[in-house]
Order: structure tokens, then C-alpha cells, then sequence
């Protein structure tokens, strides 16, 4: 079975149409993802390889967290 040439441009039609339909909702979902693992790794960061205390690297991730999402929302997408 093989693929007509019209499939492919309907597939492209179709995700292009899906994208438009929820792109507010792709770029919350992708960013939010973005926002945990920036938390994430900054907390893994200062807690273990430089040994602060597990609050204070806490209170340092999330002000970083806080940052990366601003600048996201300020100056990204």
C-alpha cells in the first residue's frame, strides 16, 4: 500500500490546523515542562555537587524558577 501524494499534504494540513487550534495550550504545556526542569536542576545543582543545605538551594531554585518564567513570559514566545 503506498501513500498517495494528497496524504502527505493532508497530514501537514491537518497538524498545521491542530497547532493553530492549541497553540496557547502546546506552548503551557512545553514551557511549564521547561520551568519544572529548570527547578530541578538547580535544586540537584546546589543541594548535591556544592553541598548547601537542602532549603536554601530550595529557596535559590525557586527564585531561579521564578526568574526563568518571567523572562518566558516577558520575552519568550
Amino acid at each position: 500500500m503506498t501513500a498517495k501524494p494528497d496524504d502527505s499534504k493532508k497530514k501537514q494540513k491537518t497538524l498545521t490546523n491542530f497547532y493553530q487550534k492549541y497553540k496557547d495550550t502546546i506552548s503551557y504545556f512545553i514551557f511549564g515542562v521547561l520551568t519544572t526542569l529548570v527547578n530541578i536542576v538547580c535544586f540537584w545543582l546546589y543541594h548535591y555537587p556544592l553541598d548547601i543545605n537542602y532549603q536554601v538551594a530550595n529557596v535559590i531554585a525557586y527564585f531561579l524558577l521564578i526568574l526563568f518564567a518571567y523572562v518566558l513570559t516577558n520575552y519568550g514566545f
